[in-house]
């Protein structure tokens, strides 16, 4: 059995799939795969150059938002937090 842990929250056993932010494969677990969530880091950067509002997405791009923050234990005025610290950083950064 591998090794491999969940990039999104740490459990194993994880396996390698494509990530739904873009082309890059990311472990994932089950439960993890099962509801489309995705490493909090990557979709808080992620949300932080593609700029815009939720309305601009798609539902299930919202809904792997969602799930994604819920599985983090953060709570939606952390995560916009999070993204404006991002922004920030990143425009420090030009």
């Amino acid at each position: 059995m591998s090794d491999l842990k969940c990039d999104v929250c740490g459990a194993s056993p994880a396996y390698v799939c494509c990530s739904s932010l873009g082309a890059m494969s990311l472990a994932y677990c089950r439960e993890c795969l099962h509801y489309g969530c995705e490493p909090y880091g990557i979709s808080v950067g992620f949300f932080a150059i593609m700029g815009g509002s939720m309305e601009a997405f798609t539902d299930e791009f919202r809904w792997t938002l969602w799930a994604t923050v819920l599985r983090a234990g953060k709570t939606a005025a952390e995560f916009w937090s999070d993204v404006e610290s991002e922004r920030e950083a990143f425009a420090r950064k030009r």
